[in-house]
């Protein structure tokens, strides 16, 4: 049983052209080679970052981060516009306020589980999300994760990307090819993990058989 604690950055685009590159630089002689020469390896990384294009994200913020404040009192939250839209371009459908009151009122501290959520099963489009609630922590950092597919990848990556930086607390955010942090949290072999600091056995519940008991509570108010 693990525990993932490094995640995998970038996404090595453009790695298989350096040596080509070091030859070419070798034996230009004259300032236009070496211009010509340079040109081409702009080239190549281009092509290989088209080629080795990004579908996995990992991001770590703050669960507040999830919702937007009223700024008039008495009006209720509202979903982070920008995390909604990644949610509605990968056909997932879940109220971030009720993931926000089920982390704040109904996990303890030193407690929580993983949650993923696809839209059905034959879909590669996933939205995992950590709710372990840290001893110690006062930010109420969570870490959760995308895969999308291609028809989506520029909503998703522009969506993802403008809301960590309007994030209250930007603590990691990752995109890559092929992500270890994603397949490990996805992955049902990999739990129970037991937690360092609290001896908590963290459980993943897959969306299509716990959704709806999860948070049916939530939605009525009980």
């Amino acid at each position: 049983m693990k525990r993932v604690k490094s995640p995998l950055r970038g996404t090595g685009a453009g790695f298989f052209v350096g040596a080509y590159n070091q030859k070419s630089y070798k034996k230009a002689r004259t300032s236009s080679q070496i211009h010509r020469v340079a040109k081409i390896r702009r080239t190549q990384i281009l092509i290989a970052m088209n080629l080795i294009r990004a579908h996995d994200f990992c991001l770590v913020v703050s669960m507040t981060d999830f919702v937007t404040w009223p700024s008039d009192e008495g009006k209720e939250l509202s979903e982070n516009k920008e995390l909604h839209s990644v949610l509605n371009a990968l056909d997932i459908y879940i109220d971030l306020r009720t993931l926000h009151a089920n982390y704040f009122e109904r996990t303890p501290i030193g407690s929580g589980d993983v949650y993923v959520y696809h839209p059905n099963k034959d879909s590669t489009n996933i939205f995992a999300v950590d709710l372990y609630r840290g001893l110690t922590d006062q930010l109420d950092i969570v870490s959760f994760a995308v895969r999308c597919e291609e028809r989506c990848l520029t909503v998703v990556r522009s969506k993802l990307r403008s809301f960590f930086d309007q994030a209250s607390c930007q603590v990691h955010y990752e995109e890559a090819s092929y992500s270890p942090r994603l397949r490990k949290m996805i992955d049902p072999k990999t739990y129970p993990v037991i937690i360092d600091e609290s001896g908590y056995e963290q459980q993943m519940h897959d969306a299509h058989s716990t959704q709806q008991k999860q948070f049916q509570g939530l939605s009525e108010g009980e």
